[in-house]
């Protein structure tokens, strides 16, 4: 395979001193070489192989590696492994060696998390002083990481965290700084419980990014500017290469026994806490859960272990606790993987590519995966959660043309563990209409033609009692679908009257709940 460079592409290492900066791109063999970033701030990776025929170039462990895809930067990080060896197993070496090759493997910016402590400048032998002010304010704490953690590292590079702190949250409370010794990773995600959980603020994520400036954003702010789908628009939907959906049953739990109140063997009273779910012991199968909790404060009653009990099975959409605030148990987790260009990706106003950036809340509309035959398509919304970028080059269209491109791997989906504010959020995401070419109609459409695609929510919006709602639009009968939260309904619901645009479900729908609803008008 050729190791032309691809378009656009620019490595760069620089000594841990910061005296030796090197511009590496052609020599970097892109056939195999990756660049891996993920989402929630977890380290990232990196391998290249560096030819070095003049046996000049020398890499250090700690040294820095960036690399630019059409001008911005889009990943950064640290050498960890350096290998030194050679192209082949044997080799004459009577002669001038031209074979030796570097192996350069690393983590990305988002070590530094674990790796920069809490500490006092001026004397680590008392606590950092609690903050002063009644309220506090996520902004202000990370402004002051600058007085108690050491930001500096490799290269002569600077840890940033003032100008990419894209939110404000205020909280109730004064800010404790955790003890002496805690990580960066630590104290930021002290700060999203205080903020998020305690004070039902914007939930905030963070990640440190390529420029090795710590991103603090509501999660309001993470949807990607585009989307995908299999009828792609090249604005806000691009193409795929390569898709597919997978179900992970590994982590299903369907039936939870919680033992608390006193200890086991004393003469006080031991309470257990039980919930099973029939629906999934039928569809998956047994899998079962214990916890115990006796002599514990928070698990004294019958009343607790049961509601921990639930919590684990069937999850919660309320509460405090960042632990049971989340969605239950007893569904498998969906992963969605995509295959794209760098030279698909819309571009902003000023021309510049929006590549998507681990965390960044996606939809994927895609007529390939229609769960309905074809008649509406599969739509969803889900933050992508980790990302690979490669060079591979394509066959030519015509002999001697080869081309090397970018090429992004990506993995989307929510897992059922993940916390409460991350589903509620995804829940009040409408799928983004696509603009097909074809006759279709929404909700704000002021006519609407005979068998024109229709796409949006019922006149009437959930409220916990109410099961009869009512499109504005006549439907054809059989060719209503609706969707749940972005899930589409298999059962539950009826075309009711499709000459005056009503459905009804069995059970009603909740209040936080998202009705959309796609048909051919009639």
């Amino acid at each position: 395979m050729s190791d032309r460079i691809p378009e656009d592409v620019m490595i760069q290492y620089t000594s841990p001193d910061g005296g030796t900066v090197l511009d590496i791109t052609t020599s970097v063999l892109y056939a195999d070489a990756y660049f891996e970033s993920q989402s929630a701030a977890v380290p990232g990776s990196f391998q290249i192989t560096v030819k070095d025929p003049d046996q000049s170039l020398e890499f250090t462990s700690g040294g820095v590696i960036e690399m630019w895809i059409g001008g911005k930067k889009q990943f950064g990080g640290f050498v960890t492994v350096p290998i030194r060896d050679f192209f082949f197993p044997a080799d004459d070496t009577s002669k001038p060696i031209r074979s030796r090759r570097w192996i350069l493997t690393g983590i990305d910016f988002n070590l530094l998390l674990d790796k920069r402590v809490l500490r006092k400048t001026s004397g680590n032998t008392t606590a950092v002083p609690d903050e002063t002010l009644v309220h506090s304010y996520d902004k202000f704490i990370i402004d002051k990481f600058s007085s108690y953690f050491d930001l500096g590292f490799s290269g002569g590079y600077t840890l940033g965290v003032y100008s990419r702190v894209r939110h404000v949250n205020d909280f109730s409370k004064k800010w404790v700084w955790p003890t002496l010794g805690s990580t960066m990773r630590q104290v930021l995600d002290a700060l999203v419980i205080e903020t998020t959980v305690n004070d039902d603020n914007d939930a905030c994520v963070y990640w440190v990014d390529a420029d090795a400036e710590i991103n603090w954003l509501a999660l309001h702010d993470t949807a990607s500017p585009w989307g995908f789908s299999d009828i792609p628009d090249g604005v806000d939907f691009i193409g795929w290469r390569d898709g597919s959906v997978s179900s992970d049953g590994s982590s299903v739990i369907n039936e939870v026994y919680v033992w608390g109140g006193s200890p086991i063997g004393s003469n006080g009273t031991v309470v257990v806490g039980h919930h099973s779910n029939a629906t999934s012991i039928s569809a998956h199968g047994l899998w079962q859960m214990a916890e115990e909790h006796p002599g514990e404060s928070l698990y004294k009653s019958q009343a607790s272990v049961n509601a921990r009990a639930k919590a684990l099975v069937l999850g919660t959409t309320s509460g405090t606790s960042p632990v049971t605030g989340a969605q239950g148990l007893v569904n498998p987790d969906e992963q969605y993987s995509l295959t794209w260009f760098a030279h698909d990706v819309p571009r902003d106003g000023d021309g510049n590519r929006q590549h998507l950036v681990p965390g960044m809340v996606s939809t994927l509309l895609l007529w390939s995966f229609s769960q309905d035959g074809g008649v509406t398509p599969f739509s969803i919304n889900v933050p992508l959660r980790q990302m690979r970028i490669t060079f591979p080059t394509l066959p030519p269209d015509s002999p001697g043309e080869e081309k090397a491109y970018v090429q992004f791997e990506g993995t989307f989906g929510l897992l059922m563990s993940d916390p409460v504010w991350w589903w509620e959020f995804l829940r009040g995401m409408r799928p983004r209409v696509q603009q097909q070419p074809i006759i279709t109609t929404n909700g704000s459409s002021d006519t609407f033609p005979y068998g024109s695609y229709f796409t949006g929510a019922p006149v009437e919006t959930p409220d916990g009692t109410r099961t009869a709602f009512t499109l504005p639009c006549t439907y054809q009968p059989g060719t209503l679908a609706v969707m749940l939260n972005g899930l589409l309904q298999t059962s539950g619901w009826s075309e009711s009257s499709p000459s005056t645009g009503g459905f009804t479900f069995t059970a009603p729908p909740v209040a936080t709940d998202t009705i959309i609803c796609t048909c051919r008008t009639g």
